[in-house]
């Protein structure tokens, strides 16, 4: 059976797995959760993990391959059953949300 995980212990540590990347590669700008959404018919307690870049990369997917990696070598498994999926942006693209979100990190905080 897996623990439950708070979603405060799930941004704590996706917060230190995102600065400590960062530290060495400087390639994300920002990282917030949003609850998965299934046209209100219930909550899931899982959420979209969202990385918007610093800077154009060729591949969203090859990046999403890298972070889930990083995920999984990282979380516990109860972290993990809280994410439903991971979306990457580049840096030029807008992003509109009509879902409540929880920032996890920003490039601009000292971690």
């Amino acid at each position: 059976m897996v623990a439950a995980v708070s979603v405060e212990e799930l941004k704590k540590a996706l917060k230190v797995l995102f600065c400590e990347e960062n530290k060495a590669n400087h390639k994300y700008a920002e990282v917030w959760l949003s609850d998965v959404d299934f046209d209100g018919l219930y909550y899931s307690n899982q959420f979209v993990v969202h990385v918007k870049m610093r800077y154009q990369i060729p591949s969203c997917n090859k990046e999403i391959n890298h972070i889930f990696l990083n995920l999984f070598k990282r979380l516990s498994k109860g972290e993990l059953a809280l994410i439903w999926r991971v979306v990457v942006y580049n840096a030029d693209e807008q992003i509109l949300s009509e879902n409540e979100i929880t920032i996890v990190y920003t490039a601009l905080e000292v971690c």
